[in-house]
């Protein structure tokens, strides 16, 4: 993905809508155009377009994505704000995670625990039942 002069299509792309971005951003965005003016072909644009957009230069607005999306272009700080935008956003739902699953494991105990208390329950009820079955037929004897 590198042109004639070794640079690569993101790079290219990336040029290219940061120059179109000071005029007007978003910016309106065909694949067939920017390939005719990079010499890329429009796979490789298109390519490109996604890898910019899963690094955080860009954002293409997707209900216009296959005729002519309109591309939101960011600069470094921009983009360095929206990462760090998002760590702080999967930081803090790992963190509800954990919580989460802490929970989950006091509940886990408390259930075990309970557990436990209802089989020596049952197992002493059952005692007490084979208590009263041996009386009854000691009873019966008698009788």
């Amino acid at each position: 993905m590198t042109e004639a002069t070794g640079r690569r299509a993101e790079d290219v792309v990336l040029d290219y809508l940061k120059e179109q971005a000071k005029q007007q951003n978003p910016v309106p965005f065909q694949f067939e155009d920017i390939a005719q003016i990079t010499g890329f072909s429009v796979s490789t644009v298109y390519r490109a377009v996604h890898s910019l957009e899963k690094q955080g230069y860009i954002r293409v607005e997707k209900t216009a994505y296959k005729k002519r999306p309109n591309i939101w272009v960011f600069d470094e700080q921009e983009t360095q704000s929206q990462w760090t935008k998002e760590l702080d956003e999967i930081i803090l739902t790992a963190q509800r995670l954990s919580d989460l699953v802490e929970k989950m494991r006091g509940t886990l105990r408390s259930l075990m625990n309970e557990n436990a208390y209802l089989k020596q329950a049952i197992e002493d009820k059952d005692r007490e039942i084979d208590e009263i079955k041996t009386k009854l037929s000691t009873l019966r004897e008698i009788l």
